[in-house]
């Protein structure tokens, strides 16, 4: 990891200086971007607050924009379903979307892609509202591809197992169903041809690309860190429950950092797509009713041992040689000055909202 991080000092060239973040504001808003104004600008606390007003605003975006995402599927969801079984007029439209959401294709796993491609186009052009910084493309070893791996699957496995204990306190404590809190568990109960594809191929692929690079390349000149750290909290909410919240975020938190180091997808989508069908082949081999469901839970516990045990140990001897890039923000101005104004913002928090009440829901049943 070490070549890889010396590396990554180099993407913090081009950064903006003190003055840039306002001549910035003063071009959007039709101000004077002349040095006067520039040579103006002095004081500390002055930048600071500029500062914050920038990451407050495109945080605001951004938010919206996945709050957008997160009711839309929902209410397209209904209006499918309704359009279908209940607008019944015999016509061609009807007759088609009654097939259409019936169909076990459909309910498979289906829905979920269809209703992507209705939502996704509008999602993407909120986003266009904020400009896009994309990084320098650099290559990682297999060496390193596999370190990142042992990495998300090490510390996502301690993360999935917290999450499971808070369900199974919750259901213990109110008499709900443990199982039902996580509806990962019911999306593995049928695992037809659509369902692993869409979770083991076309799903990791959709997300990475909404997460690791729509969102991410838009946060990036305002620092790696917070850059990898909104992105991870925001995938990890738009699951919609504990297990899948604490699991995805620390997953993203690795995934973010691939993306910023690497640049390029194509390492992103391939690790996203090798966690997921893990879980999928050991979701197909558990329904087995022979002696291999006991061999398989040998094996689960070995692995999970083996990746929790090296995640600590890559971590321990790598910590100190990651290097994240400051991005644009002017000197002087921290990681925590701006923290809270990437989540102090009405459309962020509107997201938060809105996925505290699905985790509410799935933790009621």
């Amino acid at each position: 990891m070490k070549d890889l991080n010396d590396e990554g000092e180099k993407m913090g060239e081009g950064k903006w200086n003190e003055s840039d973040l306002w001549q910035r504001e003063a071009e959007e808003n039709g101000l004077q971007t002349e040095p006067e104004l520039q040579n103006a600008i002095q004081s500390p606390k002055q930048i600071r607050k500029t500062c914050r007003r920038e990451v407050r605003r495109v945080c605001n975006v951004l938010g919206w924009a996945l709050a957008f995402f997160s009711v839309m599927t929902v209410l397209v969801s209904i209006l499918l379903e309704v359009a279908g079984n209940v607008w019944a007029d015999g016509g061609v439209i009807s007759t088609f979307l009654n097939r259409m959401v019936n169909a076990a294709w459909y309910e498979d796993g289906g829905s979920t892609l269809i209703i992507y491609a209705l939502v996704l186009p509008f999602v993407f052009l909120i986003l266009r509202l904020v400009p896009e910084e994309r990084a320098e493309k650099m290559k990682i070893s297999f060496l390193q591809f596999c370190m990142f791996f042992i990495l998300a699957q090490g510390f996502g496995t301690i993360f999935n197992l917290l999450g499971n204990a808070i369900n199974d306190a919750v259901a213990a404590s109110s008499g709900g169903d443990a199982s039902a809190m996580n509806p990962v568990n019911e999306m593995l109960d049928s695992l037809s041809p659509v369902m692993i594809l869409y979770v083991g191929f076309l799903g990791p692929i959709i997300e990475e690309y909404i997460f690791r690079w729509k969102l991410l390349n838009r946060l990036r000149r305002f620092g790696d860190k917070a850059a990898i750290t909104y992105t991870a909290l925001m995938f990890g909410l738009m699951h919609g429950n504990v297990t899948q919240f604490l699991y995805a975020a620390v997953i993203g938190v690795v995934l973010g950092y691939v993306a910023v180091k690497t640049g390029r997808m194509r390492y992103n989508c391939l690790l996203h797509i090798l966690i997921n069908s893990w879980s999928l082949v050991i979701a197909m081999l558990g329904t087995q009713d022979t002696l291999l469901p006991l061999f398989i839970t040998f094996l689960m516990t070995g692995f999970m041992g083996c990746t929790i045990i090296g995640a600590f140990v890559l971590l321990i001897f790598n910590f100190r040689k990651i290097r994240l890039s400051d991005g644009a923000i002017p000197e002087g101005v921290k990681f925590r000055n701006v923290c809270g104004a990437m989540y102090g913002n009405l459309g962020t928090v509107a997201f938060i909202l809105v996925s505290l009440i699905t985790m509410a829901f799935f933790l009621s049943r």
